[in-house]
């Protein structure tokens, strides 16, 4: 009886933290956006609660943690640049973590303390993690029940995923278990995990990676490799905005890696990372193309065909995004070397793709003009 009792308990403030939770989220989602509870792409999810139009910027949000990366000279607070004739101001004990002022310094300190101490003996690979790890920890301490629910609430990050890749978590956690908090040491794991899974990459106006920041509420915006929103910074600031017109009702839906990649590519580059396989309409496209083998021609198929003579990688359509991303970049200017039947389906392949890839729609065409001329 009493087992049976502990376990209602439990499952009775397990619904509480979810209702705080759903409560938490709802309250901050704005009136352009509805949570999904059950969402078609897996778990939970976020919808348009309206129309709305391209361009559109649909929610915004705060990190509850953050943390700068050490090569991109920002304030660890702020992420801000320092002043004019300036540099940033280095922690006079730990040396590792910089500030744009003594205002921003003092800021951070209620919670950096915890940290000070160990934060030079962690390896600086892993710093990263480690301060979001550690700020993770003494969350529930600094921030709202409600706050804390949400984190929470968030994916464990551990569903689907093969041996290797909880290998790696589990050695980064032991890694960084020196900095947390006596209590948290044992959740190392489970925090490492929620982090891998639920971080955004933090990015300057020109899409340079400057850190790293856990946003609860964008967290439950599901991925799609046709993408119907894309999510920008104004220094710590997340900004979701819309790329073509989103019906009432529709979910909203950003890419978790480079678009350009292909179907095969894109799909185990998700599963190793997230620990699942992208349903989304354009991988439905590319999977029932191969399975009936006739049909249109599948862009996603021909991309993953046309291979660099020299090193043997996919060749974009877009070819300068190709030679930033391949190791190869001689092999891949043999592209110019195609029959002409390949550069017809770089060209077709340009309007294909026009929607996925709205915003890189015109370097496509120019690309693929480059190539044909």
């Amino acid at each position: 009886t009493h087992t049976l009792t502990t376990h209602h308990m439990h499952f009775a403030m397990a619904a509480v933290a979810t209702a705080a939770a759903a409560a938490s989220i709802a309250s901050s989602l704005g009136p352009h956006v509805r949570l999904l509870e059950q969402s078609t792409l897996g778990g939970r999810g976020l919808a348009a609660s309206a129309k709305t139009n391209a361009g559109t910027t649909v929610l915004r949000c705060e990190p509850v943690v953050a943390a700068v990366t050490a090569a991109a000279g920002r304030c660890s607070v702020c992420f801000g640049l320092p002043p004019a004739d300036e540099s940033l101001k280095r922690c006079s004990q730990c040396k590792v973590l910089s500030y744009c002022s003594r205002e921003c310094q003092r800021r951070d300190w209620p919670t950096h303390k915890a940290e000070c101490g160990a934060l030079p003996t962690i390896d600086a690979k892993d710093r990263s993690i480690a301060l979001l790890a550690c700020r993770l920890a003494g969350s529930a301490r600094s921030k709202s029940a409600a706050a804390a629910n949400s984190i929470d609430w968030l994916c464990s990050g551990t569903d689907g995923l093969d041996d290797t890749r909880l290998a790696e978590l589990r050695a980064t956690s032991e890694r960084i278990a020196p900095i947390l908090p006596p209590e948290s040491r044992d959740a190392a794991l489970s925090l490492v995990c929620k982090l891998g899974a639920n971080t955004f990459s933090i990015c300057d106006a020109e899409m340079r990676p400057i850190g790293s920041g856990l946003f609860p509420t964008a967290a439950l915006v599901n991925h799609s490799c046709d993408p119907n929103c894309v999510v920008t910074f104004t220094g710590r600031e997340l900004a979701l905005r819309t790329v073509r017109p989103v019906s009432e009702g529709d979910e909203l839906t950003i890419s978790y890696l480079d678009t350009m990649l292909t179907a095969d590519e894109r799909r185990r580059e998700l599963q190793q990372r997230y620990g699942f396989a992208c349903n989304c309409a354009r991988c439905r496209e590319y999977l029932d193309h191969i399975k009936l083998s006739h049909g249109p021609l599948c862009a996603d198929e021909v991309l993953g065909a046309i291979k660099c003579s020299e090193c043997g990688s996919p060749v974009s359509f877009d070819l300068a995004t190709c030679m930033l991303r391949r190791p190869c970049v001689r092999g891949c200017r043999e592209a110019r070397q195609l029959p002409n039947f390949a550069r017809i389906v770089l060209t077709e392949m340009a309007s294909l793709h026009a929607r996925a890839l709205k915003g890189r729609r015109e370097g496509a065409v120019e690309a693929a003009a480059r190539l044909t001329a």
